[in-house]
């Protein structure tokens, strides 16, 4: 096994805010139109509205009209769903909402709203939006114009392999493992037991290892792209694709997502988060909690190059 290329990535969702207030007014200013891509979803349905018209503009015409009305109870609209979700979080930790043609008029249209409690006692909140076309986009947006840094998830390094003939990938744990000793402590754990574990798995279960992780954090070894480990024929019979040796652990290539006939290179991803109690919200909204796994991805990169 050779590593050709070992990379970072950081998987950040929802806006943290202090008080119930801070809510209001972040969704009433992302309803003002004041946030970058919050009409992407209008702009698209103009778009494929105008596409499809046969009639000379009457369509488009009647749809700008119908929005235009819409738009004039827009604030009634945003109060709505801010009692509605205010409500709900009395007796719940997390609200959601999809609006499809119900919030056209508004930047909710074909658009998803959660609102999750990181905090009770303390008022704190995490507002998630997620619109059709642009994913999280608008998210980001608002929170770059509210100047309010978004919580982060996870931080992930994927470390790339060379691919083997007859499209197979091999994955040598013990030289991984020796990699990480000095960043993780990983001197107790040998690459047999990553891959006894991983084979001793069913089919359902995660493909994850749990490694030794400083500051309290939860670092996991996870296959990343590659072929899960049983397939089926044509006759549903059950095909194992992996085999074990000692601290390698071989099977095929998964297909590519890009380019259509191709494989896609093997990768194995070390997840860090924070632990959390099943009533403890993910986000790592403080700074200095978000530096700390920071540092310790960049530490896990320079240890694998």
């Amino acid at each position: 096994m050779k590593i050709t290329n070992v990379t970072a990535k950081q998987h950040y969702s929802g806006i943290p805010l202090q008080r119930w207030n801070s809510v209001i007014a972040a969704l009433n200013c992302y309803d003002s139109g004041r946030v970058p891509s919050a009409q992407a979803t209008h702009d698209q349905l103009h778009k494929d509205v105008s596409d499809g018209d046969k009639t000379g503009g009457f369509a488009t015409m009647f749809l700008v009209a119908s929005i235009g009305e819409i738009a004039e109870t827009r604030g009634g609209f945003v109060t709505k769903m801010l009692a509605e979700a205010e409500e709900a979080l009395k007796t719940r930790d997390q609200w959601s909402r999809h609006y499809d043609y119900d919030g056209m008029g508004t930047s909710f249209f074909k658009t998803s709203v959660n609102i999750g409690i990181i905090d009770r006692q303390k008022e704190l909140f995490v507002l998630g939006i997620n619109a059709a076309y642009v994913g999280d986009k608008p998210e980001e947006n608002l929170s770059e114009k509210l100047h309010i840094p978004r919580a982060m998830l996870s931080s992930s390094v994927i470390i790339e392999t060379d691919q083997l003939p007859d499209n197979r990938f091999a994955f040598d744990f013990e030289a991984i493992l020796r990699k990480l000793d000095s960043v993780l402590g990983t001197k107790v754990i040998y690459g047999k037991d990553v891959v006894k574990e991983l084979m001793g798995n069913t089919e359902f279960e995660d493909t994850s290892f749990a490694l030794p992780a400083p500051d309290g954090l939860c670092v996991t070894l996870d296959l990343g792209r590659v072929e899960r480990r049983f397939k089926y024929d044509d006759k549903r019979q059950k095909i194992e694709t992996w085999k074990a040796t000692d601290a390698i652990l071989t099977g095929l290539l998964a297909d590519s997502y890009e380019h259509e006939g191709a494989k896609a290179p093997p990768t194995l991803v070390i997840h860090i988060t924070q632990p959390k109690s099943d009533d403890e919200s993910c986000a790592i909204w403080q700074q200095a909690d978000k530096d700390k796994i920071l540092a310790l991805t960049e530490k896990i990169v320079k240890a694998l190059k």
